[in-house]
């Protein structure tokens, strides 16, 4: 499978930033589209994440090649 992704670090309200990036912006200007499989978010810091002030994520969403 394909995925769009991004990395995202700081508080939880870049993690909509983000998001809002992936699919607002970057999909919209890219050769792909979505594809039906559920995107999701990697915690690359779990040990660190003890609260809500900051977070290194990435986010996937799936894409394919349009026609």
């Amino acid at each position: 499978r394909t995925y769009g992704v991004t990395r995202v670090s700081g508080d939880i309200k870049l993690v909509a930033t983000a998001w809002d990036y992936l699919l607002n912006h970057w999909l919209i200007s890219s050769d792909y589209e979505p594809d039906t499989a559920p995107g999701f978010e990697i915690s690359l810091n779990k040990e660190k994440a003890l609260d809500w002030s900051h977070f290194d994520l990435e986010l996937a969403f799936p894409v394919k090649k349009m026609k």
